[in-house]
C-alpha cells in the first residue's frame, strides 16, 4: 500500500513512540489517533491528550503546532507551544513532549493518586477480626485452593481486559497472581487473606491507574473471592 501523503508522517510518529517508551508510563496508558496531519496522543483513563499539527510548506520545509492538556480545572488545551524559532524540528517536540510527560503528567497522577488511608479503610471489612473464625486460621483444603485458582485466573482475564496492558505490564500481573495461587499452600486462610489484600492494591498501584478505575478492579476482586465464600 502506497504511503497516504496527506497524513502525519510515520517517521515522526516513530520519534514521539521513543519517548513514550523511556516515560515513566507503560505503553499500554497511551493511545494514538490521526487525523490528516494532526497526531494526538491520549493517556488512557485520564483527560490528558498531546496534539501535534504538521504543516508542511515546500518552499518553507516542516512546520509543527503543538497542544496539550494542562493542569487546571477542567484540563483546557494549551495555546500552541512550539515558538517559531523551534517549530521546524520534530526534536523541538520532543522535548516539549518529554517535558509535558514528566511534568505536567506527573502533577496529574500526583493530584489522582490512590488515598492509602481510604483504601486501608475499604480493605479493613475483609481482615476485620469480627469475620474470622477458628476456621480462618486453618489450611486451605485441595477443592478451594482449585477453586481459588480459578478464581484468580478469571481475575487475570478481567485486569487484561479493563487495562489491555502491554507485554511488561501484563507479565508483572501474572507473575504477582500466580504468587497469590502458590501461597495457597503455604499460607492458612487469616494469612492468605491480609496478602491477597497488599498484592491487590500493589498491581493496580503499579499500573498508574486513576482513582475511579482502581476502585472498580478492586471491588471486582472482593466480589470474586466474595463469589467463592472467601471474603465475605
Amino acid at each position: 500500500m502506497p504511503p497516504d501523503v496527506n497524513s502525519f508522517y510515520n517517521s515522526y510518529k516513530n520519534t514521539l513512540l521513543e519517548v513514550a517508551k523511556n516515560s515513566n508510563l507503560p505503553l499500554s496508558k497511551f493511545r494514538t489517533k490521526t487525523n490528516g496531519f494532526k497526531y494526538a496522543i491520549e493517556i488512557l483513563d485520564t483527560p490528558l491528550i498531546f496534539i501535534v499539527e504538521q504543516r508542511t510548506i515546500y518552499e518553507m520545509g516542516t512546520h509543527f503546532s503543538v497542544f496539550y492538556s494542562e493542569i487546571k480545572p477542567d484540563f483546557p488545551l494549551s495555546k500552541n507551544r512550539m515558538p517559531s524559532v523551534s517549530n521546524k524540528n520534530i526534536d523541538g517536540v520532543s522535548k516539549l513532549f518529554r517535558r509535558w510527560l514528566s511534568y505536567n503528567i506527573k502533577q496529574y497522577f500526583e493530584l489522582t493518586a490512590l488515598d492509602e488511608w481510604e483504601e486501608l479503610q475499604l480493605a479493613q471489612p475483609m481482615l476485620s477480626t469480627k469475620s474470622f473464625t477458628k476456621e480462618d486460621f486453618k489450611k486451605f483444603t485441595e477443592p478451594e485452593k482449585e477453586q481459588i485458582r480459578v478464581s484468580l485466573s478469571e481475575y487475570s482475564r478481567i485486569l487484561e481486559e479493563e487495562l489491555k496492558p502491554v507485554k511488561e505490564d501484563l507479565e508483572f500481573i501474572k507473575e504477582r497472581l500466580d504468587y497469590l495461587g502458590n501461597s495457597l499452600d503455604r499460607l492458612n486462610k487469616f494469612d492468605w487473606k491480609g496478602v491477597s489484600v497488599s498484592t491487590i492494591i500493589g498491581i493496580i498501584t503499579n499500573m498508574s491507574i486513576d482513582q475511579t478505575t482502581a476502585a472498580r478492579l478492586y471491588a471486582l476482586f472482593q466480589q470474586a473471592m466474595t463469589g467463592i465464600g472467601l471474603l465475605e
